[in-house]
């Protein structure tokens, strides 16, 4: 999900260069234009920055050269001169661009939201609560600063206010399947699992393709002791994406929980072909051997698992179930 807001729509800016005058002499001929086009979309970040050295100079010669009426427009090269920043990683150049777009144009929601994400990755968390909260205030059906405000929320375990927002954001946006996500793992983690199954239903409705929806439904029927359904869901994670681990990952474990070792052992081994270093695959296959009477090679596993994450808690509890020292 896109944190920062670059455009509403795919437009090249190259065709703006033809004919173009001299910024310096003119800077409202055309610098401004380019240098507020909409950013191209879905392209990788290295191409992407390749693309935006020049919409930089340009952004910052209009600002020098522009006349002090022109307040709109200066904050506008403001947001995104420091759009740019954001996108070559130079965060505090950034936030100096967007206090001063702030300061000409409180109006503009976009402002507060690429603001926020920037206080955000500067850790400070409660700059960045508020101004996503001023940027929904101005723009209720704001999709970013909606998102990233349940970031916030669920981060600090405020799950009822991030339900809230969840909500909300399906309101303004019933055919998007990231709210629907959204609240279902908020469901998820507040333990209700009904409504949990239900909006992650409603993201694979809208998108068949949504494996990490299946992965999570999974672990509700999970939850709820359905093991066929668990099965079921992890079965389709592997038909959407047969190249990832976690579809079989998810298989083992099941079949781990149904006393089937032995397709368990099979699961697992196609999921550590995948990810080598799946601390979960190896807690499983632990757990299958020691079923199967390997208790030497269930526990290397386990500890094998603790290597890869020192906080991986299944493992960690196996062994001490086992008396064995992590």
């Amino acid at each position: 999900m896109l944190r920062i807001t670059l455009s509403l729509a795919l437009v090249v800016a190259a065709p703006l260069l033809l004919g173009m005058k001299d910024p310096s002499r003119d800077p409202g001929s055309g610098a401004y234009e380019i240098c507020t086009a909409p950013f191209p979309q879905h392209v990788p970040t290295a191409v992407l920055k390749a693309s935006l050295g020049e919409r930089l100079a340009l952004c910052t010669q209009f600002l020098i050269h522009a006349r002090r009426g022109h307040r709109i427009k200066r904050a506008r090269a403001w947001l995104v001169r420091g759009t740019v920043f954001v996108i070559f990683g130079k965060i505090r150049k950034a936030l100096s661009d967007f206090d001063r777009a702030a300061l000409l144009d409180p109006s503009e929601p976009q402002t507060f939201n690429n603001r926020g994400y920037v206080y955000e990755r500067l850790g400070r968390l409660r700059e960045a609560f508020d101004d996503y909260t001023r940027a929904l205030e101005l723009k209720p059906s704001y999709k970013n600063p909606r998102a990233n405000r349940i970031t916030l929320l669920v981060g600090k375990h405020r799950l009822k206010q991030a339900l809230k927002d969840a909500r909300a954001y399906i309101r303004y946006h019933p055919h998007d399947q990231d709210g629907y996500w959204m609240s279902g793992f908020i469901n998820f983690h507040m333990a209700r699992y009904e409504d949990a199954i239900a909006d992650l239903s409603k993201v694979v409705d809208l998108d068949k393709s949504a494996w990490r929806a299946y992965l999570l439904r999974g672990r509700v029927y999970g939850k709820l002791e359905d093991l066929r359904a668990y099965l079921a869901d992890c079965d389709r994670v592997i038909k959407v994406v047969p190249a990832r681990y976690e579809g079989y990952a998810c298989r083992a474990w099941v079949l781990y929980k149904l006393e089937r070792p032995e397709d368990a052992l099979a699961a697992v081994e196609h999921a550590l072909m995948r990810n080598e270093r799946s601390a979960e695959a190896y807690d499983t296959r632990g757990r299958v051997l020691l079923i199967l009477g390997k208790r030497a090679e269930g526990i290397r596993d386990l500890k094998k698992a603790l290597s890869i994450d020192p906080s991986y808690a299944p493992a960690k509890e196996k062994l001490q179930e086992l008396d064995e020292k992590p």
